[in-house]
């Protein structure tokens, strides 16, 4: 091809980027896009088979065979990592194409399809697909494609399909999930602050291996914790993406593979390790119990773990503000008890009452200087309790302020929209009437939407894949009930949804009347 046809092509490509698992073609489905990945990697994969059969990596291209013929994608493709890739749509290809520079080429006379031409070009991505799919066809014993006869196509894309498998499985959405999440944190709090108490207590009375009564709690919690790795590992299905569907994973070897290769299972066993046997033979077992504070860090995972299950099982919204309020909490609370446990263990005749009064005043910076350091230890120990203190009052003043900060951006946003709006309708003398629709509007948006233009959102500041994501799920359920589109194939419905455009109608207003067609 010549340097002036590539210098077109090369205009009319259009940068993506897509995240881990998502689909960027799914086989069966009339996409006619080139896709030409520059960095990332994804998936070859085909219905029937749950392995990939095969990867494309950077420099790599698929899509050229349904672009330039006109027919179904052969093939389904997801990323395995976040990809980088520059798509040539039909559009901008009939756009090049059409140039009177191509008019050599003839695609408009041929129906735009070069089906039954004789361009060598073609030829060669007609003989590049056929030794792709041989190779296929060789990795698998039946490739299937096309949308099939007789079934519900909008179902069969859209809905949850639970794989089949013989064995118990406990499924994404189960209450168990979500009770276990309200024991695992108040359980991971139990451990953050019994663990420094006790070690606090056996210091001051200078035997580590003494009895306490909480031990027999904390080896409860060790079994439990244990018996959840097993589920975990065996029983815990999850849900992942599979050729545009959202499947449900019941297999055991699925399941221990996802287990072991998330950081949970890094701190879980590390954390469920029965170290402290080992103070049996050289004591010290207060010690060995620290082992379990590991559990800390599982504190942001299990509150999102508790979203999640709160938005699945219950239908119960919980927003990133009150995630964020709540672990801010959490750690002031384990941040006083560790401090506080800290000056009771150095001052023997310190009640744990006036260092919980101490370690406060010394972290908010207040420091009424009634309760000082008495020795060279003391002292560093506060000077290092200090230091803390001056981050941590930052951190909560940072946050807080940030809080109230947003909120009132937004609502600044708000009212300036609404004056600005207001002067231009009043400098142009827009009737009463309108004037009142326009500032309904504003509440509307303000009141219901959190004063966010949705629309302008979804088109501007998300990539497109996510918002066609987005407007796939919102408009799923009019679209399944539209008796208009109930026989359409899948493509076609994704294409009627990711185009539907929201529009405001205000009270008192004719959406069809029988005069206008």
């Amino acid at each position: 091809r010549s340097q002036e046809f590539l210098s077109m092509v090369s205009k009319v490509l259009r940068r993506r980027v897509f995240t881990p698992g998502t689909f960027v073609m799914h086989q069966g489905e009339l996409q006619r896009e080139l896709i030409i990945f520059s960095s990332g990697k994804a998936h070859i994969l085909v219905r029937g088979v749950k392995e990939p059969v095969g990867t494309l990596l950077p420099g790599d291209f698929v899509g050229d065979y349904a672009l330039l013929f006109g027919v179904a994608n052969q093939v389904s493709c997801q990323t395995a990592d976040f990809s980088e890739v520059l798509a040539l749509d039909f559009a901008s290809f009939k756009l090049v194409m059409d140039h009177p520079r191509n008019e050599q080429f003839g695609f408009a006379s041929v129906g735009y399809t070069f089906r039954n031409s004789g361009i060598d070009g073609c030829s060669k991505t007609i003989q590049a697909t056929k030794e792709s799919l041989r190779k296929i066809s060789s990795t698998v014993s039946t490739v299937t494609c096309g949308g099939g006869k007789g079934r519900d196509k909008l179902k069969d894309m859209m809905e949850q399909h639970s794989a089949v498998s013989k064995s118990f499985s406990i499924p994404p959405d189960s209450t168990a999930h979500l009770v276990w999440d309200f024991f695992s944190i108040f359980a991971i709090l139990f451990y953050a602050i019994e663990s420094p108490i006790r070690l606090a207590s056996h210091v001051r009375s200078g035997n580590l291996d003494s009895f306490h009564t909480s031990m027999v709690l904390g080896y409860v919690i060790d079994v439990l914790f244990f018996a959840d790795m097993i589920l975990r590992s065996t029983l815990y299905s999850f849900s992942t993406h599979e050729h545009g569907k959202t499947v449900v994973v019941s297999d055991p070897s699925a399941i221990l593979r996802r287990y072991r290769s998330s950081p949970k299972f890094r701190i879980d066993l590390l954390a469920t390790l029965p170290l402290d046997i080992l103070s049996v033979w050289t004591g010290g077992h207060a010690l060995f119990r620290l082992t379990k504070l590991l559990r800390i860090l599982q504190i942001p995972m299990s509150i999102s773990s508790l979203q999640t299950h709160l938005d699945v099982c219950l239908d119960a919204k919980t927003s990133e503000t009150q995630r964020s309020v709540l672990l801010m909490m959490l750690y002031s609370l384990l941040l006083v008890v560790w401090c506080s446990s800290g000056w009771y263990a150095l001052r023997q005749d310190e009640t744990s009452l006036v260092s919980v009064y101490w370690t406060i005043t010394t972290l908010t910076t207040v420091g009424y200087g009634d309760v000082t350091p008495q020795d060279f230890v003391e002292t560093v120990y506060a000077l290092f309790v200090g230091a803390i203190g001056a981050v941590f009052t930052a951190s909560i003043v940072a946050n807080i302020t940030s809080f109230f900060h947003d909120a009132e951006l937004t609502d600044n946003n708000y009212d300036h929209q609404l004056h600005c709006i207001k002067r231009f309708m009043d400098r142009h003398r827009v009737p009463a009437e309108t004037s009142k629709d326009v500032a309904e509007y504003f509440s509307l948006v303000e009141e219901e939407h959190g004063g966010l233009n949705e629309p302008l959102l979804l088109r501007d500041s998300i990539p497109d894949h996510l918002s066609a994501s987005f407007l796939i799920h919102i408009a799923e359920p009019m679209v399944e009930n539209c008796d208009l589109l109930a026989n359409c194939e899948p493509d076609f419905l994704r294409r009627i949804m990711v185009s539907l455009e929201q529009v405001y109608v205000c009270a008192q207003y004719t959406v069809l009347t029988s005069e206008v067609p």
